[in-house]
């Protein structure tokens, strides 16, 4: 059992928190990252980890502060990963649930992650969602009220300076991405 979590709802965190640890056991030989996972094809650990999500949305405020504090460094960079490869895969298979699974995962991080990353994977999860004519507003407000009091801030305001009408080209662009492709073939490339 993981530290502190021996009553019944900790029960439930721990099991949120060994699915990411299964979930980074899993992909870590791959060199997960955007850039050597091409194709549309969900890889075994994601599709495993999209399952789970529900169970994560049932924790406490509390329950989340409890999983922050149990993810390392290392867990949270793999998520990071994550949270771009589903904003790829949302307009490779036009499927907002997609966005909704990185915002998730953006939300598991905290305390290690640079806002900067944060910004560039909340930009590149905004930018899909417009691409597939999602309603931005309503996907990333509901996650965002899970996070921690500095990631609900960060994902509030990223939402007010970028949410409306902005040229999401310009704003990928200052963060050093681009994005390629269409359809199937679509990914988000680091151009720095």
């Amino acid at each position: 059992m993981i530290d502190g979590l021996e009553n019944s709802n900790g029960g439930q965190t721990a099991k949120c928190i060994s699915t990411i640890r299964n979930f980074v056991i899993a992909i870590r030989p791959t060199r997960y990252s955007t850039e050597d996972i091409g194709g549309s094809k969900l890889l075994d650990a994601e599709l495993r980890l999209n399952e789970s999500w529900n169970y994560f949305e049932t924790l406490s405020l509390h329950e989340w502060s409890i999983l922050r504090e149990q993810i390392s460094r290392t867990e949270e960079m793999y998520l990071w990963y994550y949270a771009i490869r589903m904003a790829e895969m949302a307009v490779r298979k036009n499927d907002e649930c997609f966005i909704h699974f990185g915002i998730l995962a953006l939300i598991v991080d905290g305390r290690f992650t640079d806002d900067r990353d944060v910004y560039t994977a909340l930009a590149l999860l905004l930018d899909a969602a417009k691409r597939i004519g999602a309603h931005v507003i309503s996907l990333f407000k509901k996650p965002a009220e899970m996070g921690s009091t500095k990631l609900r801030e960060a994902i509030e305001r990223f939402m007010d300076e970028r949410g409306g009408e902005v040229s999401m080209e310009h704003v990928l662009t200052g963060l050093g991405y681009a994005a390629f492709g269409s359809g199937e073939t679509f990914c988000y490339r680091s151009t720095v």
